[in-house]
């Protein structure tokens, strides 16, 4: 139940930040949600971490995340794959890494299966 001192709690609670408005691309906030959500955070606990990390002077990964450095270029082609599929570019690499993950299990069980018949 919301009541007056309910109110006045939240009120002195709120007193201890400030706003800060944020504007960016709706595919970027795509992209963000997404990697918010991946990281199991909320948009605003991702993009806060996001500027403690910038501030500190380092990126730190997120728990049960491993960092990758890419060549030149390789994020905006799959920027660009995922936009043309209509997905998230999280979901997509995920689904690119899972699909080449299979391609290479099921070579190498068909390379297994002609070693032994010869």
């Amino acid at each position: 139940m919301y009541n007056d001192a309910k109110k006045a709690s939240n009120s002195k609670y709120l007193s201890k930040f400030k706003p800060i408005s944020l504007r960016v691309l709706p595919e970027e906030e795509e992209e963000i949600r997404a990697a918010a959500e991946a990281a199991g955070e909320s948009r605003h606990e991702y993009i806060v971490q996001a500027i403690r990390e910038r501030m500190a002077g380092g990126r730190q990964t997120p728990e049960g995340f491993e960092a990758v450095e890419l060549p030149a270029g390789y994020m905006d082609v799959a920027r660009n794959a995922a936009g043309k599929d209509g997905a998230e570019l999280v979901a997509w690499i995920c689904k690119a890494i899972e699909k080449q993950n299979k391609a290479d299990n099921d070579a190498r069980a068909l390379s297994e299966m002609l070693r032994n018949r010869g």
